[in-house]
């Protein structure tokens, strides 16, 4: 990334949350106006649209103007996106990959966060309870178990269920849900809309 995407300065710091807003949009999306995202950053309207030129010419995000209909997203790239944010790594305390489920389900996060260049570290957790000890200690951003260990976890954790995998497999009974700490899921939008289109999304 280069280094004049500075997210020290007040024009990089507009940058990196239109950069973070940016990132729970998706192609096809209407864009609020350069005036709303200024009221909403509490900058310049000239700012905000530099920032949006930044993020086009670092290959962030190409939008496109359709008139009275407004702005819309083209394409995205969330790996970009996400550094220009500030984002590091993320990480998720997954079981250990000892069985064909586990490890398929191992290889398919790391595929997934490669295809959309954003880091991720998986950190190997034996036992439902130490992962869920990992997420209410803030040192994973997510973690990964049962069905019926997630509905263990109670409102003293504010935990959040991003999805629920394989409902249909031959482990139905005890299907796997992803959790987040709600406070780091940022799950939702500035608009207060849901930025995930997961199965399942349910405040434990």
């Amino acid at each position: 990334m280069p280094n004049n995407l500075e997210v020290r300065s007040r024009a990089g710091q507009v940058t990196a949350v239109l950069a973070r807003d940016l990132l729970v949009r998706k192609p096809g999306d209407r864009l609020p106006t350069i005036a709303d995202y200024a009221r909403r950053f509490g900058a310049g309207n000239g700012s905000v649209d530099k920032a949006l030129r930044v993020l086009h010419e670092h290959g962030a995000v190409q939008v496109e103007a359709r008139g009275h209909l407004g702005s819309f997203i083209v394409r995205s790239n969330p790996g970009v996106l996400w550094t220009v944010s500030g984002g590091g790594p993320i990480v998720g305390a997954l079981p250990r990959p000892n069985s064909i489920p586990f490890e398929g389900l191992v290889a398919g996060l790391v595929a997934t966060f490669s295809r959309t260049g954003i880091p991720f570290t998986p950190l190997f957790v034996s036992g439902g309870r130490q992962r869920i000890a990992s997420l209410a200690l803030g040192r994973v951003h997510f973690i990964v178990l049962s069905e019926v260990a997630a509905a263990r976890v109670g409102m003293d954790h504010q935990a959040e269920s991003v999805c629920t995998l394989f409902p249909e497999s031959f482990y139905p009974s005890e299907s796997i849900v992803v959790l987040s700490r709600a406070e780091l899921a940022d799950l939702k939008g500035p608009s207060g809309s849901p930025s995930t289109a997961a199965p399942t999304i349910t405040r434990f």
